[in-house]
């Protein structure tokens, strides 16, 4: 007898938990499928928002390594800029003394080419990367950078000349042990080498004596 007692009293709150587990499963799982519907379809607007941030990101970087360099130049120092590369290879082309980023980022109407800073014109309306290898002291800047594609940036050093004097400088970059660098945690070392006086094709019959003044500068990625 007390043992049917304990059966018909165990019974149903043996049941009633296995319903409370089984519903909980079942809500768990309807959560998930939801969930992982919801980033299905949000992934690709998440994804292309932070490329765009990223992207933010790295321009401002480049400012910041540009505005570094002149300081070295000027100073005659050195100094050492964390660089973080998330994606894409930072190198120098001291060949045509420019310094290149590109990567593959998934942003919206990538630009064909878009001066971030320099000088410009506008011909027939349409704006037209003009990239002056000479420019006067004082008023422009001793490079200009644009960017183009999905993405990459060119920071390109260029002439400047003093319009009273027609004496001509720039700042000239070398490449140090390593120049370039892909992914990963970065730190860009520029360090002021010695100056030098060179006889420029691109100076000639505009800078005094066809020679340019450089300020030699080292391009070392650690």
């Amino acid at each position: 007898m007390l043992r049917l007692a304990l059966e018909r009293f165990t019974k149903p709150n043996m049941l009633k938990g296995q319903t409370t587990i089984i519903g909980f499963i079942l809500v768990t799982a309807i959560a998930v499928v939801i969930v992982s519907a919801t980033l299905f379809w949000a992934r690709p607007l998440i994804e292309k928002t932070q490329d765009q941030q990223e992207v933010l990101r790295l321009e401002q970087k480049m400012l910041e390594l540009h505005n570094a360099i002149k300081k070295v130049a000027s100073e005659q120092g050195s100094i050492s800029m964390p660089f973080d590369i998330r994606k894409g290879v930072l190198a120098l082309n001291n060949v045509n003394n420019t310094i290149n980023y590109q990567g593959q980022f998934n942003i919206g109407n990538p630009t064909s080419k878009k001066l971030v800073f320099g000088n410009n014109t506008v011909l027939n309306g349409t704006y037209v990367l003009t990239a002056d290898e000479i420019v006067p002291l004082g008023t422009e800047e001793p490079a200009y950078m644009y960017e183009q594609g999905a993405v990459e940036f060119n920071l390109h050093y260029r002439i400047v000349q003093d319009t009273d004097t027609n004496n001509c400088y720039r700042i000239k970059l070398i490449p140090g042990q390593q120049a370039a660098a892909g992914v990963g945690k970065q730190v860009v070392r520029l360090t002021w080498q010695y100056e030098n006086i060179t006889t420029d094709a691109i100076a000639f019959a505009s800078c005094s004596d066809n020679q340019v003044t450089d300020q030699l500068v080292e391009f070392n990625i650690l």
